[in-house]
């Protein structure tokens, strides 16, 4: 009932907030940011708990998808002044909201970029009914597409002389497998402990891959699958396709962890379907 009736409420407010008379307006995007904070804590605490136990003052962690930073603030808080944490968002709208949400974080770095497989602009689809929903592939309640910029991880980490990342979040709406295409580099040298993602069944169909790609291509380099307990301990997925099968929703959340040293050697990139992001100048 809880979660039925909060649901009503922030699709009414986030629906009226992201109207485009107001969707500018300070207080409609703190409006949004608030509900939508309240919503990731209510319903996201074994990810929320997770998070708490697996980040520790000092780390270097990539926010991919930070969308308002409800969890980038999290990380900031977890990694302290001796961390940093770096949130990509390609959205205008949401990249606004997000800089003067985190304006105070001094080890938060907002990338106003997508995350991908490819140095491009790119086609990206603003969500008219939930910009945390927004995707570079064409999804329901999409609005006209934008251009964007995209970078990859690993071009990324090389321009700001990054050696090691110590963890990862991904939440992209169906890129994810893109994304990781692009951290070819950093997943073969200093691959990160912990990989949070979430599966996005239709997203990931739509951009060329599927949840069974994904899980398939984290586990052939090096990482083992594991869903969360309702106090975020991580439960090892003996067989993703009937876990995948099993979701009821059209997502879910993961966290892929690294089985082996993280200076493997044979620790390389291979993925197992067709799954690329073409250029849009």
């Amino acid at each position: 009932m809880l979660k039925q009736a909060t649901y009503a409420i922030g699709h009414l407010v986030t629906r009226t907030a992201l109207l485009p008379p107001l969707r500018h307006c300070r207080f409609m995007q703190q409006t949004y940011t608030l509900l939508y904070g309240c919503a990731k804590y209510l319903f996201e605490q074994p990810e929320y708990r997770f998070f708490r136990s697996h980040i520790h003052e000092g780390m270097t962690m990539l926010d991919i998808g930070a969308h308002t930073g409800y969890y980038s603030r999290l990380f900031s808080s977890l990694v302290g002044p001796r961390g940093r944490v770096f949130s990509f968002e390609p959205d205008p709208w949401s990249f606004e909201v997000l800089r003067n949400h985190t304006r105070r974080r001094q080890n938060i770095q907002c990338v106003p970029s997508a995350a991908g497989d490819a140095i491009q602009q790119h086609r990206f689809y603003p969500n008219a009914c939930n910009r945390a929903n927004s995707s570079l592939f064409h999804m329901p309640f999409a609005e006209d597409p934008i251009v964007v910029e995209m970078t990859t991880v690993d071009s990324f980490c090389r321009t700001q002389q990054i050696s090691n990342i110590d963890a990862m979040k991904i939440d992209v709406e169906g890129a994810e497998t893109i994304v990781l295409r692009g951290a070819a580099e950093l997943l073969a040298t200093y691959p990160p402990a912990w990989i949070a993602l979430e599966l996005n069944l239709e997203g990931l169909l739509r951009g060329g891959s599927s949840a069974a790609n994904l899980c398939t291509l984290l586990q052939s380099i090096g990482y083992e699958l594991h869903s969360l307990s309702s106090c975020g301990k991580p439960m090892p997925i003996a067989d993703h396709f009937a876990f995948i099968h099993g979701c009821t929703q059209g997502y879910v959340n993961i966290i892929a962890i690294r089985k082996h040293s993280p200076h493997s050697e044979d620790a390389t990139l291979h993925c197992t379907c067709d799954c690329h992001v073409s250029a849009h100048k």
